[in-house]
């Protein structure tokens, strides 16, 4: 029996190469995405995929009970590299926020393991405002 999987933010799901590369089955895998040329992309590879769109203000009670929910959410406003100005720069206030439906998701979900893809902050609030929700640690 395979593993069950969502994936929030997942681009090009290659979280699911990953576990297909390691011989990891997979029975079901779904993905909240909405870059569309990673969508088409990851339709050709993957055709089971399910996808879901948007993931702001998801219903993830569908997907209770499943084995894993991975991410790879948006990191440019969390990035050291991207300092040229505030707006770009406003970690888990920006673009990065994403993170938040991602734990949203693990909560309500509580799956067995799960998985955070991203950059080390460049803010030590923000490294912690992630460690506290998700109750991990960062491995850098």
């Amino acid at each position: 029996m395979g593993l069950r999987v969502l994936s929030i933010c997942g681009g090009l799901e290659t979280g699911l190469l990953a576990l297909k590369e390691l011989g990891i089955p997979v029975d079901e895998y779904h993905t909240y995405e909405i870059f569309e040329p990673a969508i088409e992309l990851s339709k050709r590879h993957f055709p089971e995929i399910i996808h879901h769109g948007d993931v702001i203000g998801a219903d993830f009670s569908q997907f209770k009970g499943f084995d894993l929910v991975m991410a790879g959410t948006c990191c440019q406003s969390l990035s050291v590299v991207r300092q040229e100005n505030n707006q770009v720069c406003s970690g888990l206030m920006g673009k990065s926020g994403i993170f938040f439906e991602y734990a949203r998701a693990v909560k309500e979900i509580q799956p067995k393991w799960f998985l955070l893809e991203n950059v080390v902050p460049k803010s030590k609030t923000d490294q912690n405002i992630i460690t506290d929700n998700l109750g991990g640690k960062f491995l850098s």
